[in-house]
């Protein structure tokens, strides 16, 4: 479960300030978010866990509080915990998808950093790829008719 340390690591800022700018874009609203966390066992828990440092165990804990057991969506007003659910997804631990609704987007945690992304139109595409590129990060495989982009 932590193999993400030689590579993902060296490159989690980036994301972390990529979704922390789309927040700030999207007027802080609050985000809806799909988190598979009702699904994990106890031992997918605490491997999990194992992990993380001291103060995103304390968010996890928190999160494993919070959320409904029969839940996988709900509303993020937090950006701390829109960056902790980041690095999760970056980590490969669990993978949130964000969606956010002012200047619409999917973002959509996966492996090798490779985060699918949806946009409602062009224009969403060039203001996310302006953030990505002030992250140093990149969109890429865009395909304006299926409206489909991952960043890397």
């Amino acid at each position: 479960m932590c193999s993400f340390e030689e590579h993902n690591l060296k490159y989690e800022d980036r994301f972390v300030k990529f979704m922390k700018t789309v927040y700030k874009v999207n007027k802080s609203q609050p985000v809806a978010v799909e988190f598979y966390l009702n699904e994990l066992s106890n031992i997918d828990l605490l491997n999990i866990l194992s992990c993380l440092d001291y103060k995103d165990k304390l968010l996890f804990i928190d999160q494993i509080r919070y959320l409904k057991n029969d839940s996988f969506l709900f509303l993020v007003d937090d950006e701390e915990i829109i960056s902790f659910l980041t690095r999760l997804s970056t980590r490969e631990l669990i993978f949130a998808t964000f969606h956010f609704i002012q200047v619409p987007v999917s973002i959509c945690g996966s492996f090798d950093l490779s985060f699918p992304i949806f946009f409602a139109d062009s224009n969403g595409l060039n203001i996310y790829e302006d953030i990505a590129r002030k992250c140093s990060l990149n969109i890429r495989d865009t395909k304006i008719i299926a409206d489909k982009y991952k960043i890397e």
